[in-house]
């Protein structure tokens, strides 16, 4: 994987953490606006501006778990199951762990010192269900769905590469074989990919996609319209023809 750092993703790391800043005193807001006893119904009148203020940084989390992806998925190395988990073991499940196990105590000695000292089992019972459930504190939910984004990542890894080799497998005999997308990794050829390609004599070639404005422009568009029409056939069987036999 290339150390080279990616100015786009640096660029979007420091937005995502402006969001997250805005997104948490947004909360704040919010609070004023739906609930009569906060804070004195103070933001009551504010009630577009508020809600506005609360939806617009919720893009943050998303793009951070994005990046998240971007990078694990980039390192080829990521496939190797051990290699990874050991990684993440220690780069997220000691942290989590550690952090889970000190938001719980705070969460037991909390209850029992808003009881005036009195100590019941549903103390350590309640936190220790919220812990089992990924909410050992109301921030941690976070810690626990990337862990579950970890454990997969691996197999969707080894799948994307089984999905590019596929090709190769199923081409026939001078087919032709065309590669479109954006790679954000190096690409390379296994032994088998490229005896694939000598024995079946195959044409490789690469394509672009175009996009224009709006988002993603008229090409799509028009192309989604043919498609209707019927002016644009498509046999969507050829496909998996191969596949079935």
């Amino acid at each position: 994987m290339s150390k080279e750092r990616e100015n786009n993703f640096d660029l979007l790391r420091i937005l995502c953490t402006i969001g997250v800043i805005l997104l948490h005193i947004s909360s704040i807001f919010m609070n004023g606006v739906t609930d009569e006893t906060s804070l004195g119904g103070l933001y009551q009148q504010y009630t577009w501006e508020v809600c506005l203020f609360y939806v617009a940084p919720r893009f943050a989390v998303p793009c951070f778990v994005m990046l998240s992806g971007a990078f694990i998925l980039a390192d080829g190395r990521n496939a190797d199951f051990g290699f990874f988990y050991k990684k993440s073991w220690k780069r997220l499940g000691i942290p989590t762990l550690i952090f889970s196990a000190g938001y719980t105590i705070f969460s037991i000695m909390k209850s029992v010192i808003s009881c005036g000292g009195v100590f019941t089992p549903d103390m350590v019972i309640e936190p220790l269900k919220y812990w089992a459930v990924g909410f050992p504190y109301y921030h941690m939910w976070y810690l626990y769905m990337l862990i579950g984004l970890y454990v997969m990542a691996p197999a969707v890894i080894l799948v994307r590469q089984h999905v590019s080799e596929m090709a190769f497998e199923l081409a026939a005999n001078k087919a032709h074989v065309c590669f479109i997308g954006t790679p954000h990794a190096d690409l390379t050829f296994t032994p088998a990919m490229w005896e694939n390609m000598n024995r079946k004599e195959f044409k490789l070639t690469g394509s672009w996609m175009s996009y224009s404005a709006p988002f993603p422009g008229k090409e799509w568009e028009l192309t989604a319209h043919y498609f209707a029409t019927g002016q644009l056939k498509f046999d969507p069987g050829f496909i998996y023809k191969k596949m079935l036999k």
